[in-house]
């Protein structure tokens, strides 16, 4: 859920900033991007998660069509 927020409110997190701050692993960290990114496709929303290797940040975007 805070991972979902900060996305929400921010627009987008860095993974090493989240798992400090939530104190979770690489592993644990990429498994709740993915579960993030099914409840968008689950439920119809009009987001998707991008990752830029240039900045090394996660952002959630609106979905192209």
């Amino acid at each position: 859920m805070y991972m979902y927020e900060t996305f929400l409110k921010c627009g987008k997190l860095t993974r090493l900033d989240t798992e400090n701050i939530l104190e979770i692993n690489d592993l644990t960290f990429h498994r709740y991007i993915q579960e993030i990114k099914a409840y968008l496709v689950n439920f119809n929303i009009a987001k998707e998660i991008k990752f830029s290797k240039r900045n090394q940040e996660y952002y959630l975007i609106n979905k192209e069509i």
